[in-house]
């Protein structure tokens, strides 16, 4: 969920500051990942609470790894327009 906000925030930022392309694209890219989390989190409880009634557990980390570092991804790149962008105003 703290995805799917932070992804909202960033693009109402940048529409409200007037410069509302890459702002959008971040914004909506973190949004789009946060649902991707929350979809995959909730697939992957119901199939743990499975596994764990056959008997049968065993821990998998790989797709939530690959969605903490798409967001790192994100925001890396979301601080880094940010940044250039303040440059280039003041």
């Amino acid at each position: 969920m703290t995805l799917i906000s932070v992804g909202f925030v960033v693009e109402r930022v940048g529409v409200s500051t007037g410069s509302p392309g890459a702002s959008t694209v971040f914004g909506v890219a973190l949004a789009a990942l946060g649902v991707l989390a929350l979809a995959m989190g909730t697939a992957q409880y119901f199939r743990t609470r499975r596994r764990i009634s056959a008997g049968a557990f065993a821990p998998a980390a790989l797709a939530y790894l690959m969605i903490v570092a798409g967001a790192v991804l994100l925001g890396g790149a979301f601080m880094i327009y940010v940044l250039l962008a303040a440059s280039k105003m003041g």
